[in-house]
């Protein structure tokens, strides 16, 4: 909310080398270099295996930057949902709007008809393991719901972790 309003400050308030790098005027690309900008004070900006503290961390700072600059003109608390990976973790937080994930390790004999597979019985025979993470205001049979500023990390192995912030 506000973002027009708060833009500058924003900007002001990560290094020169990662204003650099922001190409376009949206929200989204402004707050992903201002959390990488607390990364970065955190010396974990290079790092390929974040730990997950550090990225707790720099989101926290981020969303308090946020939350500071926003009330500074008024506006009210941003709903938002992130989502963000290195290739080797991911990381999604639920601020308002819903988000839900669900963890398989084999495809429903329904997902396997829809790939157009005829499965002999009624049991689930590929293995596939993943996580699915997505925004949904209703929760779908099988999936968790994230509560409101939870955040879910996925290592490598697939590990799903909640954390509060």
């Amino acid at each position: 909310e506000g973002f027009s309003a708060i833009q500058g400050r924003l900007l002001e308030s990560m290094p020169d080398f990662l204003r650099r790098n922001i190409r376009g005027e949206t929200d989204s690309e402004h707050v992903f270099h201002v959390f990488l900008s607390f990364l970065h004070d955190a010396g974990q900006l290079d790092s390929m295996d974040v730990a997950d503290q550090a990225v707790l961390g720099a989101l926290r700072s981020t969303l308090t930057l946020i939350d500071r600059l926003g009330s500074e003109i008024g506006a009210p608390r941003s709903n938002l949902n992130l989502v963000l990976t290195n290739g080797r973790q991911l990381y999604a937080l639920r601020r308002g709007t819903p988000m839900v994930f669900t963890e398989r390790d084999r495809l429903t004999v329904h997902e396997e008809r829809e790939r157009g597979h005829s499965p002999q019985s009624s049991r689930p025979s590929a293995t596939v393991r993943y996580v699915l993470v997505a925004s949904s205001a209703a929760v779908p049979e099988g999936y968790t719901q994230l509560a409101d500023n939870e955040m879910i990390s996925i290592d490598r192995d697939l590990r799903v972790t909640k954390h509060a912030l």
